[in-house]
């Protein structure tokens, strides 16, 4: 380009960007799930500490922050020798050769450590799980994990089965994925039998308004110390909130978290267990700190004592960036099962839907997520449950189905250690790669039990999924049911479009993403068929609402949405007219799931029938 006609020759700058978002992206974080192929590892050692060999590694992305998020599985069992026998393990983890079975100690330790005793001399076999977060590790590095044990004789406890899942938190132009990870050594004597908070004080300040969502992925692990002196039961349930953090046996307050987890003690012996979960917040507010705590319940008022908390946090950032989608959902589900050789252990009754994850358009295909159920074992000395995460697509499986499904990672157990009802908190962590878009995946267990029945209840699940990382996408999702409505009132009545799942498969519904707009367009098609009568009609309006699906005829609910529409039946026969509908919605709640039908009035008690619905949803970016 010149300037003027004499003037000198310059080379022009020129800027692209991809309107309305600059070019720089936030990479997809690396996952990764290994589980270790190591023997079991037979501790024997009286007070001094040893490595357990688990053998499992992670190498570092590339373009790692030097931050990841990591769970870790494990199985752990005591010998059937004393009943005061104790092992306290905790997460550590290092570079160069993988520490061997008992060998000494070595690697940097994470957290808190956690203490097992069995309540009777026979075995005592549970899951245990953990998470954290770790910073300041190097691009390109293999890291061992591994847990260090102390016991407090040479009874043997073997630590076997480890499973190792990693979220990567990779570098990018723009704010990346903030972390973490805080535990303390508070502690709570709980005595009484109404809900009361146990004060683990722990707290979480979210980021900026400007760069974070308020949208968090949460790991919550504690230590549970039994009664001696009676066979009780504790319940306890995550509540957080905002303000002063609630001291040790106050009232119960904040906002509960998902499901509620019942221990039961079976001896009058002491008996300690760590427990662990994972749970996902959205729309928190920018640059609020939050506190954390459980709720618990006692059968009496015998002493539980809650200790050592620690917490491990993911926030997604805001668009421009790509967060990941978060996800939670639960369920009341309780199945019992009594097979030897396995079955579906924690599916709906027949005809209803438990917990799924429907992925995203623009999914990468990879999820992290966190799944827990409560278990219960019969009044039944020496039962053994012995349980495996599954995961499939199509009909959810009912309980105590046919085992179906993909089995993810180890199979863990739980074990009966008298003749009296026990139970306990199961939680294991995983990575799924290589899924599919807009689909529908449901997750289950699957059950074995040595002998008599066992019980597992309230699933709920987390799930930070992967999205592309080159652009925010728009989410689209379509599905289609055969849910069929026969209306017989003359007064306004739902159409029972959404109605509960029809052979385990979801009604109509979407789940607008955690990072979404809450701006959608949906298009709803479905079929009429008229009775054999001439001259009777009936209207529809489009309707959409959150929580239960309303039935067949059930009284009107929701919000309605443009025009009443008519359909007039001309001749004495039935016939079949398709309906079309598409209507925009905006502002609807992030992470939030909402039903779509019709509001029908018809012109007398003659039977119409509306069925066969079909949505096509699109969230903009």
């Amino acid at each position: 380009m010149r300037v003027g006609v004499t003037g000198a020759y310059l080379s022009p700058r020129i800027s692209i960007t991809n309107s309305p978002y600059p070019l720089t992206r936030s990479s997809v974080p690396a996952r990764s799930f290994t589980t270790g192929a190591n023997p079991p590892c037979t501790d024997t050692t009286n007070g001094a500490a040893k490595n357990m060999g688990f053998g499992v590694t992670y190498t570092t992305s590339a373009s790692t922050t030097g931050t990841i998020y990591i769970g870790l599985t494990f199985d752990l069992k005591s010998a059937a020798v004393s009943a005061s026998d104790t092992s306290t393990w905790q997460l550590v983890y290092g570079t160069g050769s993988a520490p061997a079975c008992n060998a000494a100690p070595s690697g940097t330790a994470r957290g808190n450590s956690y203490l097992a005793q069995p309540g009777a001399t026979v075995f005592l076999e549970m899951a245990q799980s953990v998470g954290a977060t770790i910073t300041g590790l190097s691009q390109s590095t293999a890291y061992w994990f591994d847990v260090q044990a102390t016991d407090n004789s040479v009874n043997g406890w073997i630590y076997s089965k480890p499973a190792l899942s990693v979220t990567d938190i990779v570098s990018s132009t723009n704010p990346s994925a903030a972390t973490s990870f805080v535990s303390n050594a508070n502690t709570c004597n709980d005595v009484t039998t109404v809900a009361r908070m146990m004060g683990f004080g722990l707290l979480y300040t979210t980021g900026r308004s400007d760069q974070y969502s308020g949208d968090i992925y949460v790991t919550l692990t504690f230590q549970t110390n039994w009664p001696t002196n009676s066979i009780d039961t504790t319940k306890w349930q995550v509540a957080f909130g905002t303000g002063s953090a609630p001291a040790c046996n106050a009232a119960g307050t904040g906002t509960p978290v998902g499901k509620q987890y019942t221990i039961a003690d079976q001896t009058t012996n002491q008996l300690q267990e760590p427990q662990n979960t994972g749970f996902v917040l959205t729309g928190l507010t920018a640059a609020t700190t939050y506190w954390f705590d459980v709720q618990a319940t006692d059968s009496a008022t015998n002493t539980w004592t809650y200790s050592k908390p620690q917490m491990a946090v993911v926030e997604e950032p805001i668009l421009p960036g790509v967060p990941s989608n978060l996800y939670f959902t639960s369920d009341a589900n309780s199945c019992g099962s009594a097979s030897a050789t396995g079955v579906m252990g924690l599916g709906p009754a027949s005809g209803s839907v438990g917990v799924y994850y429907q992925t995203s358009s623009s999914s990468s295909g990879n999820i992290y997520g966190t799944f827990t159920f409560n278990l219960a074992t019969a009044a039944t000395s020496g039962q053994l449950a012995t349980w495996q995460l599954a995961f499939g697509t199509g009909a959810t499986p009912i309980c105590a189905a046919a085992t179906t499904g993909t089995l993810v990672g180890n199979s863990y157990s739980f074990n009966s250690e008298a003749a009296v009802v026990g139970g306990n908190a199961e939680t294991v962590s995983f990575v799924l790669t290589g899924l599919l878009r807009d689909t529908i995946y449901w997750f289950d267990v699957k059950m074995i039990a040595s002998s008599g029945t066992v019980t597992a209840s309230n699933p709920q699940l987390s799930v930070s999924e992967a999205t592309l990382g080159d652009i925010p996408h728009s989410n689209v999702h379509f599905m289609s049911t055969t849910a069929s409505c026969a209306d017989t009132t003359a007064s306004a009545v739902m159409g029972g479009l959404s109605s509960s799942a029809t052979n385990g498969i979801l009604p109509m519904t979407y789940t607008v993403r955690s990072w979404g707009t809450g701006n959608i367009q949906v298009t709803l098609n479905f079929k009429i068929t008229t009775p054999a009568i001439t001259g009777d009609n009936t209207q529809w309006q489009f309707n959409y609402g959150t929580g239960a699906t309303p039935a067949c005829s059930a009284a009107t609910t929701g919000t309605t949405v443009g025009n009443l529409y008519e359909q007039i039946s001309t001749v004495a026969a039935a016939r079949q007219y398709s309906e079309s509908l598409t209507v925009v919605i905006t502002g609807l709640t992030q992470g939030t799931t909402y039903w779509f039908d019709v509001r029908v009035t018809d012109s007398n008690t003659d039977s119409w029938t509306y069925a066969n619905p079909q949505i096509s949803v699109v969230e903009v970016a």
